[in-house]
């Protein structure tokens, strides 16, 4: 159950329409009464052991053997709320600007992110990108991670899903998931902390030792993820004897970047480099700027009457513009990979000059990168004709999960994009905790076009139609809005809708 649209909250936010539900909390579009900007609202709801009374809204633990529980992840929330704060002032970073607790619960307002994660990025790419393209990215988030770094905080949670790109072609990062981590130290249930294949070893043990080289590792496998197009091993898997050379061989990286990789994922932490700023130094020896108009730095925001990057004025609440805007259209192809040798040159490079806005692309990186990057490919091609052409739409496509009768998590799909169902955190998008789903199940696609819903089966068990019909695997099956299919089982529901 979610607030209503309408509700006020501090005195100052006009709750609009929900943008997403998990198992630990909802995001809702938010109107400023003050500054008349669309922004967002994150609530604490852990669904495991809270509910929401009907009338008056207020969240509660489900009963007094979770009280402790909700207690805990309550001070964590704020704790993360606090933590982000830190960084306003920096566009690399989701702007946090405000935070309080009401309904019995907490929230915290962030800046209205209008984009694509990196993972959707890549898949409207091809399912992945080029070098080039790719190493910009990573130069940046690395860059971000390092600030985060000096304040004596880990991320501890970095994978394509949390890197995320605005329609104006600002790279941020997200979701720097405290509150899963720690309520995951004191509750077995809420173990699953991490995104296998991007999670190093250390991280699969409430003990284990972590640092700034535990988000080397997930920046390292997240750049080697998106230039491969293919998942990587869980680091457990690797640890009894599962290799990357196929993900190698798939990414197109030679040496030195390939080995700079390898060294950033060893599963050895002490092998690993110890800091994200060791890691780019040698990632920017090796590898020149290759399209010098992919990323420009802006200037943070002055102040003045301009929005922040990324949160832009979508007309009335409840009522906005798809949260999902098209991905920049797909750049040139890949450079040609680096001199499998680093040293000597035939001609030296050039000398190494600081960081700022106008620096010469061909000059060689320093050590620290810019903060930020902005997307700015002159003259691109036409997206492809499946994509979301950023329309103004008056609903807004979803998934629901309703088991025993009861809606429990809803997610909102973009619209003209495949999104995973299944049981695996690292290759789905949408997660179904259950020993009868498949770790890849399915696939539901909103077709802006026609107003349906396409399901593709990739079980081994199935998926159904109420009427009790097994789709067949691998041939999509068109749904009208408001349909019911059925995973294994018959436990669990998903409904597919618009509002």
């Amino acid at each position: 159950m979610t607030l209503q649209v309408g509700m006020l909250l501090n005195n100052r936010y006009i709750v609009g329409r929900t943008l997403g539900a998990g198992g630990f909390g909802v995001t809702y579009l938010v109107k400023d009464r003050l500054s008349a900007q669309l922004l967002a609202a994150k609530e604490y709801f852990p669904t495991m052991f809270a509910v929401r009374d009907g009338d008056s809204k207020v969240v509660r633990p489900s009963g007094a053997d979770s009280r402790d529980e909700y207690e805990h992840g309550l001070k964590v929330f704020d704790r993360e709320a606090e933590s982000l704060r830190l960084f306003l002032g920096n566009p690399s970073v989701v702007q946090v600007t405000d935070s309080f607790r009401q309904n019995g619960t907490s929230y915290y307002i962030m800046e209205f992110l209008d984009g694509v994660n990196l993972k959707a990025l890549s898949r409207s790419m091809g399912g992945r990108l080029p070098i080039d393209i790719a190493l910009d990215v990573l130069r940046n988030v690395g860059a971000t991670l390092a600030t985060v770094h000096e304040k004596g905080l880990l991320h501890r949670d970095v994978s394509p899903e949390n890197i995320f790109v605005t329609k104006q072609g600002t790279v941020k990062l997200i979701d720097f998931g405290a509150t899963r981590f720690f309520v995951g130290e004191r509750s077995r249930s809420l173990s699953v902390v991490l995104k296998p294949g991007f999670a190093p070893p250390e991280q699969y043990s409430s003990k284990g030792n972590q640092g700034p080289w535990t988000d080397v590792y997930a920046l390292a496998a997240t750049f080697l993820s998106v230039v491969s197009g293919l998942n990587l091993p869980d680091s457990p898997d690797r640890l009894s004897g599962a290799t990357l050379e196929a993900v190698f061989s798939s990414s197109g990286l030679e040496s030195p970047t390939r080995s700079i990789i390898e060294k950033a994922l060893d599963l050895n932490f002490r092998q690993r480099y110890q800091t994200v700023g060791e890691f780019l130094s040698d990632i920017s020896r090796y590898n020149a700027v290759a399209v010098p108009s992919a990323f420009s730095t802006p200037q943070p925001a002055s102040g003045g009457r301009g929005q922040r990057s990324g949160v832009r004025d979508q007309g009335s609440v409840g009522f906005a513009s798809s949260q999902y805007s098209p991905p920049p259209a797909a750049p040139a192809p890949r450079s040609t990979p680096p001199s499998p040798t680093p040293a000597p040159r035939s001609t030296p490079p050039p000398p190494a000059v600081p960081a700022q806005p106008t620096a010469p692309r061909n000059a060689a990186a320093p050590a620290t990168p810019p903060p930020v990057a902005q997307y700015s490919i002159p003259s691109p091609p036409p997206p492809p004709p499946n994509l979301h052409l950023g329309m103004e739409i008056r609903s807004t496509p979803y998934v629901r999960l309703i088991q025993d009768g009861k809606s429990f998590d809803k997610w909102v799909l973009p619209v003209n994009m495949d999104m995973t169902i299944g049981r695996s955190t690292g290759r789905c998008n949408i997660i179904v905790d259950d020993s009868d789903v498949s770790r890849v199940h399915c696939t539901i696609r909103y077709d802006g076009n026609v107003g349906m819903f396409l399901l593709t089966d990739m079980s081994t068990n199935g998926t159904y139609l109420k009427d009790g019909t097994r789709l067949r695997k691998g041939v999509q099956q068109s749904l009208q809005p408001g349909t019911r299919f059925v995973m294994p089982g018959g436990k669990i529901e998903m409904e597919v809708g618009v509002e």
